[in-house]
């Protein structure tokens, strides 16, 4: 049975900007306080520790779907809710076989063209960057709230703002 989509708080975890507080303390602080859904982004990692932290989070966020960004292998094989995928990596429908029916996919997007071209069978859209981000060095040119507004509207399922 697919989890519940709520994406009102939606967390992006990065461990390695964790500085204060280990990626395990951030997740616990941030379900506790009411975050609704977690993609752990970890970028140029291999799937295997990519695994090793979702195993690590799993326990700590209760009935909070965690998303797995960009790696399919990893999050079929922790059991993970799902995956978000950009536009240069692996297309919906795979994930979709990989992954079943009752896996959350949100997809990146930040032009029209994005939206009309990617296959339907995805769950949300992260819309963005709205802002410019240091996260994400390689990012395009950031939408602003007008950009986030246009493609909200014309999108067929529901938005978060990223960036």
């Amino acid at each position: 049975m697919k989890p519940t989509l709520d994406l009102s708080l939606y967390l992006i975890l990065v461990p390695e900007l964790c500085t204060h507080y280990t990626a395990i303390e951030v997740a616990k602080q941030a379900v506790d306080n009411g975050v609704t859904l977690i993609q752990l982004r970890m970028k140029n990692t291999k799937t295997h520790d990519i695994i090793v932290m979702a195993e690590y989070l799993k326990p700590v966020l209760g009935n909070v779907p965690l998303i797995i960004n960009d790696d399919i292998e990893a999050a079929h094989i922790s059991k993970a809710a799902g995956v978000h995928l950009g536009q240069g990596d692996t297309r919906v429908n795979v994930a979709r076989k990989i992954l079943g029916d009752d896996a959350i996919i949100g997809v990146s997007i930040n032009t029209e063209q994005h939206i009309h071209d990617t296959p339907k069978d995805f769950d949300y859209i992260g819309v963005g960057p709205v802002y410019p981000t240091k996260t994400k060095l390689d990012h395009k040119p950031p939408l602003g709230l007008d950009g986030l507004e246009k493609l909200a509207q014309i999108s067929p399922t529901p938005c978060v703002a990223i960036g």
